[in-house]
């Protein structure tokens, strides 16, 4: 499982201790996808976990949504050779805070939302 736990940080509300074998994820509800926020420079990534372990992000070049995804993709390789059908959830926390993509995925949409939601909804609409 991958993904926000939200559901307590107490050692009894963990993830592995409410059914699942593997957890790769926040353990709070928000954070940065960084391992500093650029926004707000005193804010580390909110509190995560592998497995049982306290996650500490690199110091360097971490996302969350990367680190997500490769864990998901790591666990996959894991299991391939398995005969045994698993359970994967995969979830981001990416969708709650746009502002939190990285900067060459910003830098693509720049300028692109300008002409207003009315303008953006009727050009949507005529597309479809």
């Amino acid at each position: 499982m991958w993904r926000k736990w939200q559901v307590g940080n107490r050692p009894v509300t963990l993830p592995r201790k409410r059914g699942f074998d593997r957890y790769f994820g926040l353990i709070d509800g928000a954070g940065s996808y960084f391992e500093r926020d650029p926004y707000r420079t005193n804010q580390k990534a909110s509190l995560g976990m592998l497995d049982n372990v306290d996650f500490d992000p690199p110091k360097q070049r971490f996302y969350m949504t990367n680190a997500i995804s490769d864990c998901a993709l790591d666990f996959l390789e894991e299991e391939k050779p398995k005969t045994k059908p698993f359970f994967l959830y995969l979830a981001y926390t990416a969708p709650h805070w746009s502002l939190h993509a990285l900067p060459e995925d910003i830098a693509k949409y720049l300028g692109r939302y300008m002409k207003g939601w009315d303008v953006l909804r009727e050009e949507r609409f005529e597309r479809m």
